[in-house]
């Protein structure tokens, strides 16, 4: 995603949460950078299953841990938007991301059909188990993965951050899960096309959060064997070629609804959005798309050519090879 601002003096871009954090501020507020990437960098520390200090790393092995105020908080907001999304949100399904799909930073691999069978029984967010600030995994071999949410989460707290400090021009943003203080412009990546941007969209509101997600950048030799998982079969999702959903000041709640709605099937993507009143653009994989009846609440899309968004970009994707990744355009 491309992203724009009038008037920010400056950029600066560090990598965190294993993407790229790129932060904006006024050149009079440059002394909040660092704190800022401190909050995600804290935050890596304490969510991420990459780092084995981490505390979910030790949850992971130990199964029992006193846990952080900053860690217990995003566990209860995940077995919130559980409930939610009908149990298409689920951070237990470590045994398919970590143990079975193996999505790390150096690889991926296909399993077989028995292997993700096998890894179906330790998923369930019955089995984490909040006592104050005691966190249990009661079943053997569950293990959380915060990928899903996360990021959204990080941006929140940074966004927190500089609003206590009084700052009202910036923008923060990890990867695909973005905040914009003031009103900004941006376009998103065309799923069906490398180095092909859809735009641009003006944010109608201030503070708009934005979140994406798509098939098209993290996969093993095609999209079909892609990341987004569906926790009730352990199967890629096979639907949403891009997910991208707006609300107002809550990156963690969209980021956790883009990677549910990922997975699930479209009415029932259409039905929890507009109950939630999240704003969405979804672009299915034949090239259709679901716009939200509320989305010029939070975008202008006016200049949007959305003929161009069809099955017509479907043909011309075929003509890439489906083993070559593609990226998220910033």
């Amino acid at each position: 995603m491309r992203v724009g601002i009038a008037d920010v003096v400056e950029s600066r871009s560090q990598v965190h949460m294993g993407t790229f954090v790129h932060i904006s501020l006024e050149k009079s507020n440059a002394s909040h950078f660092q704190p800022s990437f401190e909050v995600f960098r804290k935050l890596d520390q304490l969510l991420s299953h990459f780092k084995e200090s981490s505390e979910i790393s030790r949850l992971n092995k130990d199964r029992r841990l006193k846990v952080s105020p900053e860690t217990l908080e995003i566990l209860f907001l995940a077995r919130e938007y559980h409930k939610l999304t009908e149990g298409y949100f689920d951070v237990t399904l470590g045994a398919l991301t970590i143990d079975t799909y193996q999505f790390n930073q150096s690889g991926a691999k296909i399993p077989t059909s028995r292997e993700i069978k096998k890894a179906l029984p330790k998923i369930g967010m019955n089995t984490l188990k909040i006592n104050q600030d005691q966190v249990e995994l009661e079943t053997a071999g569950v293990k959380i993965d915060l990928g899903g949410i996360g990021k959204g989460y990080a941006v929140d707290k940074a966004s927190l951050y500089l609003r206590s400090q009084g700052v009202s021009v910036a923008q923060v943003a990890a990867s695909g899960d973005i905040r914009c203080f003031e009103k900004c412009e941006f376009s998103i990546a065309n799923p069906f096309l490398e180095n092909s941007l859809i735009g641009p969209f003006f944010a109608a509101i201030e503070n708009l959060s934005i979140s994406t997600s798509g098939n098209y950048q993290n996969f093993v030799k095609s999209k079909k064997t892609n990341h987004l998982l569906n926790p009730k079969t352990g199967q890629p999702q096979q639907i949403f070629a891009r997910v991208t959903l707006f609300s107002k000041s809550e990156n963690t709640k969209i980021d956790a609804l883009a990677t549910a709605v990922s997975v699930m099937p479209l009415r029932l993507a259409e039905k929890i959005l507009r109950e939630q009143s999240i704003g969405y653009i979804l672009i299915l994989n034949d090239g259709s798309l679901s716009k939200s009846q509320n989305l010029d609440l939070f975008v202008d899309s006016s200049k949007i050519d959305w003929s161009k968004i069809s099955a017509t970009q479907t043909k011309k994707a075929q003509n890439i090879p489906s083993s070559k990744k593609m990226k998220l355009k910033k």
